[in-house]
């Protein structure tokens, strides 16, 4: 009845209609290693979600999507349980999740992100709209075998991004080993907003019929836009070392400071 009347001091209220999200988990993990969890909406990655991990054991693990939406949660478990994951945010919907923590076998392959290299632009390590860039892809094996014919397959839902060479082989990969490599070529649209985040899907396979999907972000800043005024320099009657001046207005019209 008091909290009826006078409100419950840690109850969010909504303040619009709430909006349901997406949440990309794995439906397995290993004990003692942390797995990711992705939160989206209509609009891409969602900063800020609150993520929990509980079981009853009284296995407890927390904290907060980052800018692209993501969390790895380690919940230190060492025994099998069937766990739980509640996603709450504020103006969406909770969600609770099923999730299993098995022992540990086989190998893990858990792709990390994505390093830009944009060679043919202006080398700054930034994917900037309308640029051809290069990514290399950081994997590491976090489970306990070696993983041998490591194979990792790209793709995009968002039209803004076109994929030109979309695979890549890792060969193997030891574990507890990190492996940076690829040559996955991908052109951004120029019509890509600024800050825009493209999702990027990776599906890796290996030997044994083992399969890992994960979704990363490759955020996108429209650069700047350098414009020239229209010059002209008239000559009158001229004599020998005649000199003139002429005034040159550059403008940047984008949203990046040069």
């Amino acid at each position: 009845y008091q909290s009826l009347l006078v409100g419950e001091p840690e109850l969010q209220v909504w303040t619009r209609i709430p909006q349901q999200l997406t949440v990309n988990y794995p439906s397995a993990a290993f004990f003692n290693i942390p797995f990711p969890v992705t939160v989206t909406n209509d609009q891409g990655p969602v900063e800020g979600v609150l993520v929990c991990y509980s079981d009853s054991a009284g296995n407890y693990a927390r904290g907060y999507t980052d800018a692209s939406g993501e969390i790895l949660l380690d919940p230190e478990v060492s025994t099998p349980e069937s766990g739980m994951i509640t996603i709450t945010h504020h103006n969406y919907l909770p969600q609770q999740l099923n999730i299993e923590i098995l022992p540990p076998q086989g190998p893990y392959i858990l792709a990390e992100k994505f390093i830009v290299i944009d060679s043919l632009t202006n080398q700054n390590g930034i994917a900037e709209a309308g640029e051809l860039l290069y990514l290399q892809l950081s994997v590491k094996n976090i489970g306990v075998e070696l993983a041998q014919n490591v194979i990792a397959t790209i793709s995009s839902p968002d039209t803004l991004l076109e994929l030109l060479v979309s695979q890549h082989s890792f060969r193997i990969i030891d574990p507890s080993s990190q492996k940076i490599e690829g040559a996955f070529e991908a052109l951004i649209s120029m019509l890509t907003p600024h800050l825009h985040r493209l999702p990027i899907d990776i599906t890796i396979t290996a030997v044994g019929g083992y399969q890992w999907q994960r979704r990363l972000f490759l955020s996108v800043r429209e650069g700047a836009r350098i414009s020239l005024s229209p010059l002209q320099l008239n000559f009158p009657a001229t004599f020998l070392n005649f000199t003139s001046s002429l005034a040159l207005i550059i403008t940047n019209g984008g949203p990046d400071t040069l």
